[in-house]
């Protein structure tokens, strides 16, 4: 079993202004942060690209499961980018 205590503080002008800039700044970062970065569609030369890689990557996993597995990666990267 657990408890939970909290102290709160009497009200004066210093603790408001600091809460009210507290929430504003705290709205200001989450409205920031839920705007969806555009990220761009991958062109059809690194789908192709990523394709030939993942074809080769394919025929590689008979023979080095691991460094098939990174040049899965790779070929994601190269068609989605890093932030994918």
């Amino acid at each position: 079993m657990s408890t939970a205590s909290v102290l709160t503080l009497p009200l004066n002008s210093t603790n408001v202004f600091g809460v009210w800039l507290q929430k504003g700044l705290n709205s200001l970062r989450t409205s920031a942060a839920s705007a969806p970065a555009q990220a761009a569609r991958p062109s059809s030369a690194n789908r192709q690209e990523a394709e030939k890689l993942r074809t080769l990557a394919r025929d590689m996993m008979r023979i080095d499961a691991g460094s098939a597995a990174d040049m899965f990666a790779a070929a994601d990267r190269h068609e989605f980018g890093y932030n994918a």
